[in-house]
């Protein structure tokens, strides 16, 4: 192999610094949209980064792919490096100050502000490669490693800057891509003729603009979350629709970035209580309390406090336990002993900081409070539990309104199982819901999970579960609308004699308790059809899904039954998008004299990885959660897993495949199925062996476990790019550009299947796209191959 060039050397560097750049924007990003606007806008930015990318590389194959010499190469690179930049530095600009504060419903001006870094980055990387494409080996190995990084660096760079700051930082790294392309175009590879400094000096001064903007920034906040001017729920979040409103007299007190989200402390006046938000979404109450319980005695007679005079109490688990209520409620409840199990760390740092106002109820001697996923936790965990309790338990971006496509893994009927594993003889599960679809979801789930521990019937099931409501009256001031609770056995007439008294003195509803009181449609449970009848009245009446979810599929809040109309849409766009390079490839096979037959079949090669790519990764991130107990951290170590194999794959690729490039792509290609399979089947396994280890083993055996195939996935693309590269160097940027439109459609098509049959079909079906790609790489035979 020969050595690098002064002028490949730096291309490598500033491959690997933009890439790092542009998956730590894509990430500050989507943290960011997930504070202002609601899950599905949140996806967005992910398709538009991706459909960014594919998009530079077709531009910069239609419109600026000649040949260059190292020289003005190093200076196209840099231009575009810098384009990156400022663009992400004065979208950002733009979208904090005009569009999500006054239009937030202008989507197609927001994806295009989005769009526009991404294309360049696109364009740089498809250049980079178009120039070194006999080194496509090694210059994805600088990709994927800096992307690897990224996916470590961007957790520190949003928990100490926030994402606006990140998202300045990463600008500022672009800006010395560009500084150092530009210094290095000036003389490449030791000539002595040195060019004008105006690329220089440009990428100098712009980096010094955006490093003051951010030391400004970090100070005076002048780049700051607004308050969104529109009054549309299904687009805005409560919190800053409450801000926005001159009667709601609201205003923030703290703020707290992490990597897990943006955890805000809100005051109204007046008012005996603080509000927690985390992402904008699901507010959870910090009441005053100076450590007298007879001073909150007014909390008796809170829905929430109905498991306290109807059962056993001395061990609670609250999963979820916010700005302390649930431990309030506890302690006034004279329990001995209260986990609480927080997934957001911010929440636990902010009710600790504020101690002097809540009592320091996380601090008492009887309390211990965690950060961990609810589930994880609990698995593995050995104790069991008088009360576990989830009083408005959802996930960070989850909101009241049935959003789609939110992961829930607390709510599944395996989660139900769970529960009731880890509960005493005569314990209880305790869910309070906002939402009554949601209570209808949790009833079935209820029973489902009773059956699989041995209930005869779905009306067996049910007489271990007991359903109330606050009147009428109280539904629109306050979120604690309705309570389950569940046991391992039916309620004994003494228990429900129990539940009527004390839930008539605190004065609520009783929906369904088991000869008792059982309204329509949870009634329904004692007809033959059982649950069955329960979710068909649910979809004639409520038009809402409310059957139960299993971990393979954890979509606990949402209650449609298609798929959202954004992703449609996205979807729609991104198959016209397939269209379009469709067409485009037969002309481009003309004007390249390239053989219609080779063009489709490198088409068809680079869109099988552009989708089997995502139909694996998504899956296994998914499949993580559980088992490493906190989303960022599972994401985080998927994703550096991955890409560091990827890029050790590729390395290696560069020097296996040095002749026959299509049987290297098959073979490669074959072991991403083989390692797939066995991922597949090994995971639930090796999760069952290792889960009560501490959170570094997890971490390393989860890397361990998904190295091998990190580096099979590396393979092919680099090894197709070598082999497209001998036919028609020009149709590189092409072939990258096809690979990053179909990882849009491989994104989307995973999220969409994983709710109808699954993560793991989902898995098995990335499996069965790389085998096609294999089959379809025995057909690409660069002349330098023969026959």
């Amino acid at each position: 192999m020969n050595k690098a060039t002064p002028a490949e050397r730096t291309v490598f560097i500033t491959v690997f610094l933009l890439s790092l750049c542009v998956l730590a924007y894509e990430v500050s990003l989507t943290r960011l949209f997930s504070v202002v606007l609601r899950y599905h806008f949140v996806f967005m930015v992910v398709s538009i980064a991706l459909c960014g990318l594919g998009l530079g590389g077709l531009a910069l194959y239609q419109f600026a792919n000649r040949e260059r010499d190292a020289r003005e190469s190093l200076r196209f690179l840099a231009r575009l490096s810098l384009a990156f930049s400022v663009s992400i530095a004065v979208g950002i600009v733009f979208l904090l100050k005009v569009l999500l504060q006054y239009h937030p419903t202008w989507y197609l001006v927001t994806g295009a502000v989005i769009l526009i870094p991404f294309f360049f980055a696109g364009m740089f990387l498809a250049c980079a490669f178009r120039l070194l494409a006999h080194e496509s080996g090694r210059l994805y190995f600088a990709d994927l490693a800096g992307a690897a990084l990224a996916s470590l660096l961007v957790i520190a760079l949003l928990e100490y800057l926030g994402a606006i700051n990140a998202v300045l930082a990463v600008a500022a790294l672009g800006c010395g891509c560009a500084l150092m392309l530009a210094l290095a175009a000036r003389a490449p590879d030791g000539e002595s003729r040195r060019l004008p400094a105006g690329d220089s000096i440009s990428s100098a001064a712009a980096l010094a603009l955006i490093v003051l903007a951010l030391l400004v920034n970090g100070h005076g906040r002048f780049l700051d979350i607004p308050i969104v001017h529109a009054g549309d729920a299904a687009v805005t979040k409560p919190l800053f629709m409450e801000l926005g409103n001159p009667a709601a007299n609201a205003r923030i007190i703290d703020t707290e970035w992490s990597a897990f989200a943006r955890t805000d402390v809100v005051e109204e006046r007046g008012r005996p209580l603080r509000y927690i938000y985390t992402d904008g979404e699901v507010p959870t109450h910090m009441v005053r309390f100076d450590g007298d319980l007879s001073k909150v005695d007014r909390l008796r007679k809170f829905i929430g406090y109905l498991p306290y005079l109807t059962g056993p109490k001395d061990e609670v688990l609250c999963i979820g336990p916010g700005g302390g209520m649930d431990v309030l409620l506890g302690l006034l409840g004279g329990a001995k002993q209260i986990d609480g199990v927080e997934i957001n760390p911010s929440i636990v740092r902010i009710v600790n900081r504020y101690g002097d106002y809540n009592g320091r109820i996380y601090q008492y001697p009887n309390v211990n409070v965690v950060t961990d996923e609810g589930r994880s936790f609990l698995r593995r965990s050995v104790k069991r539990y008088d009360l576990i309790y989830l009083a408005l338990t959802q996930t960070a971006t989850a909101g009241n309104v049935g959003l789609a496509l939110m992961e829930s893994y607390i709510h599944t009927t395996d989660a139900f199982e769970d529960y009731l594993g880890h509960l005493t003889p005569d314990g209880r599960v305790v869910v309070i819901t906002q939402e009554y679809s949601l209570l209808m979801r949790a009833f079935c789930t209820a029973i489902t999970a009773l059956r699989a521990g041995g209930a005869d019937d779905d009306a067996e099931a049910a007489a271990c579960l007991a359903l109330l409501r606050v009147p009428d009256d109280q539904l629109a001031a306050t979120p604690y609308r309705h309570i389950l609770l569940l046991k391992r056995s039916p309620f004994t007439s003494d228990e429900l004699t129990r539940l009527r008294v004390e839930s008539a003195r605190i004065g609520l509803v009783p929906v369904f308790l088991p000869g008792y009181a059982e309204s329509e449609p949870f009634s329904l449970v004692r007809s033959p059809a059982g649950t069955a009848a329960v979710v068909d009245h649910a979809r004639r009446e409520l038009k809402a899904n409310i059957a139960p979810c299993r971990d393979d599929c954890p979509f606990f809040f949402d209650l449609s039954f298609g798929v959202p109309g954004e992703l449609i849409q996205l979807s729609i766009g991104a198959v016209l998008l397939i269209v379009l390079f469709s067409i485009f490839s037969v002309f481009t096979g003309r004007a390249m004299a390239v053989p219609r037959g080779s063009l489709l079949t490198h088409f068809l090669y680079f869109s099988a990885l552009g989708i089997g790519f995502m139909l694996i990764e998504i899956p296994l991130a998914q499949k993580m959660i559980l088992f490493l107990g906190y989303p960022t951290l599972a994401l985080a170590v998927i994703l550096f897993s991955l890409l560091l194999g990827g890029a050790i794959g590729s390395y290696i690729s560069q020097r296996a495949f040095r002749a026959g490039l299509g049987r290297g792509a098959f073979m490669a290609a074959l072991a991403v199925v083989f390692l797939t399979l066995a991922c597949s089947a090994l995971i639930p396994a090796i999760q069952s062996q290792w889960l009560r280890q501490d959170l570094v083993h997890r971490s390393l055996i989860t890397m361990l476990t998904l190295l091998p195939l990190g580096i099979a996935l590396g393979m092919p693309f680099p090894t197709g790019l070598r082999a497209l590269g001998q036919i028609q160097p020009a149709l590189v940027p092409w072939a990258w550009g096809v690979n990053g439109v179909t990882s849009v459609v491989g994104s989307l098509l995973a999220v969409m299947m994983a709710k109808y049959v699954g993560f793991q079909t989902v898995l098995l079906c990335g499996a069965a796209v790389y085998f096609g790609a294999a089959l379809i790489a025995l057909r690409m035979r660069p002349p330098a191959e023969g026959k």
